[in-house]
């Protein structure tokens, strides 16, 4: 859509105005997990992102901290597209810049999650993981006590997360494959 002058830098604006690009975990019914009929993949990166000390679930935060991350990034292709929008009087480029945001930050999310976020699996989980899928995974091939010994030498400042045998926020691949962006207009 192209106007020419005063009315086409207008539609320009109202287009920016409206527009909202949201990076996260949508709701709705591409949301929901295999392994569990109430809860979904939202309700699950809530739980990660902030934990629940109720059910012994520590905080890891992958969402706000992998947005962070690209943070210049992301605001450098939406000030490129918006210049773009109103060099040309479009809303085109608004479009364009907005997908290419949304791909960068999502993919940033994701690489956090696989980054294994601290602190380290408990040894029980590793065991439910093990007792749920035997070894079908990489990641299910850690056993209970090579995780007990990755967290004694991680505790005493020897060895980084980097290393550690389990990744804490991915054992199915739901999680991580719900990652996403949305467009929105107001």
């Amino acid at each position: 859509m192209q106007s020419k002058g005063l009315d086409g830098l207008v539609d320009v604006f109202n287009a920016l105005a409206k527009k909202k690009l949201l990076i996260g975990i949508p709701k709705g019914e591409d949301n929901a997990r295999e392994d569990s009929k109430e809860m979904t993949n939202s309700h699950l990166g809530y739980i990660h992102e902030f934990g629940s000390p109720q059910q012994g679930i520590p905080p890891r935060p992958f969402l706000v901290p992998g947005v962070e991350s690209v943070r210049g990034r992301v605001v450098d292709l939406l000030t490129q597209g918006a210049k773009r929008a109103i060099k040309t009087r479009t809303v085109d480029p608004i479009e364009v810049s907005m997908h290419a945001a949304g791909t960068v930050a999502a993919t940033a999310v994701q690489m956090m999650i696989k980054s294994k976020i601290p602190p380290p699996l408990k040894p029980e989980t590793v065991a439910r993981r093990r007792r749920r899928s035997k070894g079908s995974s990489y990641r299910r091939k850690t056993t209970p006590a090579q995780q007990r010994a990755f967290i004694e030498r991680y505790e005493a400042g020897l060895a980084m997360m980097s290393e550690s045998p389990s990744t804490p926020l991915w054992d199915t691949g739901s999680l991580i494959r719900s990652i996403t962006y949305a467009i929105r207009e107001d």
